[in-house]
Formats: structure tokens, sequence, C-alpha cells
């Protein structure tokens, strides 16, 4: 073998073990996403808005069951959009079950995703930041799963610090307008999301 095929080699195998990926999170709460709390969750944009639309269900029944009183529109609600890339060295890989996120799920999914490799259970704290310590004194600097949820079949991924946070490639302002009574006449299902810098931009979930 040659001096440059088993360079070729190495590189590829560092390569697999360090991830980059360009994600989304969506909240209705402006921050600084490079002071990301530990377990804060990534993934497509479809995911993000989805997850933001999944809030304003209940807004949207309660305009079902109001009835579309003098047009009654269901209210818009402002949220905010932040795209990062992420950067990881060694993801424990985890499956999606139906979480729904909280840390009580995340917890059990790292656990039986531990015992799959052989390895002891978590044990941690029910607590985000000492999940995450405990991950990284594992040797773990974050989670993946694919989507079965927000965006099936897509990738997601779970912070343990903000290092993770490679760059920040974009931070936008969305309006979203949940399903609901949008004329006396029409009640629309699904969600509509525009952004607020460019009105042209619209995303329907």
């Amino acid at each position: 073998m040659t001096m440059r095929r088993l360079i070729d080699i190495t590189s590829s195998l560092v390569e697999a073990r360090s991830i980059t990926r360009e994600v989304w999170h969506a909240t209705m709460t402006e921050f600084d996403i490079r002071h990301a709390w530990p377990m804060t969750h990534f993934g497509s944009q479809q995911a993000a808005f989805y997850r933001i639309a999944m809030k304003l269900k209940p807004v949207k029944q309660a305009t079902y069951n109001a009835g579309p009183k003098n047009g009654q529109r269901s209210p818009k609600t402002p949220f905010f959009a932040y795209c990062v890339t992420l950067r990881f060295k060694n993801c424990l890989k985890i499956i999606d079950e139906g979480m729904e996120h909280t840390i009580d799920d995340i917890l059990a999914a790292i656990d039986k995703a531990l015992r799959i490799r052989g390895e002891e259970p978590l044990q941690a704290p029910k607590s985000g930041d000492l999940v995450a310590a405990a991950l990284r004194d594992r040797g773990y600097d974050g989670l993946s799963y694919k989507n079965t949820q927000e965006d099936r079949g897509k990738m997601s991924y779970i912070i343990t610090g903000q290092d993770n946070i490679a760059s920040v490639v974009s931070e936008q302002r969305w309006e979203i307008e949940p399903g609901g009574w949008t004329s006396p006449q029409m009640f629309r299902n699904y969600a509509v999301a525009k952004r607020l810098d460019a009105p042209d931009r619209e995303w329907s979930l």
C-alpha cells in the first residue's frame, strides 16, 4: 500500500467521525442561538417549523370550536428561525420512537442506545445540563436520530454544548397563521408561515 493511499484511508476515517451539518431551530422567543442550552434540538427547516405549528394546535382547535364568527381568523404569531452549522466529533445515534422531546424521553432513548452498544445506562439526573455532561464524560458530544414525527426520514441532532455550533448561517423572523377559519366560508387545516423580511417567502405545513 502506498503512503498516499494510507493517508486517504486515514483521512476518510477521521471525516467519518467528524460530522458537520447545516440545520434549523425555531422558537417563539428571540435569543442568541450561539448560547443555545445543552440538549437543544436541531433538524430540517420543515421539522423546526412543524414544531412551531404543533404549539399552535390548540389555537386552531379553539377557532374551530368558535366557528366562523364575523369572518374571524386564526391569530398570527411571530416566531424566530435560526439556521446554523453544527459540528460533532462523536454523536450517539438514538432512535426516535415518538419522542415528545421531554428529558425523560431523551434519557430513555440514550440508555437504550447505550445498551445496544454494550455500555452501561447513563443513570444521570433528569436535567439537560447534567445529561449533556454525562454524555461528554462517555465521549459523546451530541445525539443524532432519524426523525419519525416532524419530517419523517430526515436527520435531527441534539447538542451537548455551545461548542457544537460552528457558525450561524441565518437568523430570520417569521409569522405563522395556524390552520383555522380564513373566511366565513373556508376552514384551512394547514398552517402558513411567512417570512417578515421577505413576504414572498411562504411555508405551508
